[in-house]
């Protein structure tokens, strides 16, 4: 089972700051995750 986390714009470049980019990445190649 797939589950597409949605997930503000604001907390995706506030990972990338972090530096959770990679896990992001990797996620967003298997559509886990969708930016809104």
């Amino acid at each position: 089972m797939c589950k597409v986390l949605k997930i503000p714009r604001s907390t995706y470049y506030n990972s990338i700051k972090r530096k959770d980019t990679k896990i992001i990445q990797k996620k967003l190649m298997k559509n886990e995750l969708k930016i809104i």
